[in-house]
């Protein structure tokens, strides 16, 4: 029986690795571990714009560098105490307007901060809300929508 409970318990965190952040998977994963709160300086602009733009306040919550497998260009991380980390692919930022970035923040700190899934549907070729699996690909409906889209996220407050 004891094996049979380990053999169970091995399973679940195997699917919990495989169901990380992909452009077709759900950002956030759970873990069973704690992390530091940890903001690399690139980021610490986005999280204030944040809550300018939305209200919401995204304290508590890590962001970081992180080389993440292709097509993920960023991921939410839920930890079992509730800690939160959101991982940027640092070749994405590397490369990305200013437009996708932002959209790239906003969309992730969509899941950590609010608890967001995602929202796929289109209105007129543009996601109607920046919780669009895919949002990065829309950095020029981001850029031209900031305003709704930001209205949006702070519907959820």
């Amino acid at each position: 029986m004891e094996l049979f409970n380990g053999l169970i318990l091995s399973m679940i965190l195997i699917l919990i690795l495989l169901s990380g952040c992909g452009k077709k998977l759900e950002h956030t994963d759970i873990v069973g571990i704690t992390a530091p709160i940890t903001v690399d300086a690139t980021f610490k602009p986005y999280l204030s714009k944040f809550l300018a733009d939305t209200g919401i306040s995204p304290s508590g919550i890590s962001v970081i560098f992180f080389d993440l497998p292709r097509p993920s260009v960023g991921r939410c991380t839920v930890y079992n105490d509730n800690s939160r980390v959101i991982n940027i692919d640092r070749t994405f930022w590397q490369y990305a307007s200013e437009d996708r970035r932002e959209a790239t923040m906003y969309h992730e700190l969509g899941h950590c901060a609010l608890d967001l899934p995602h929202n796929n549907l289109l209105l007129l070729g543009c996601p109607v809300s920046v919780m669009h699996e895919n949002m990065p690909d829309y950095g020029t409906c981001y850029g031209l929508n900031k305003a709704y889209y930001h209205g949006k996220l702070a519907s959820h407050k």
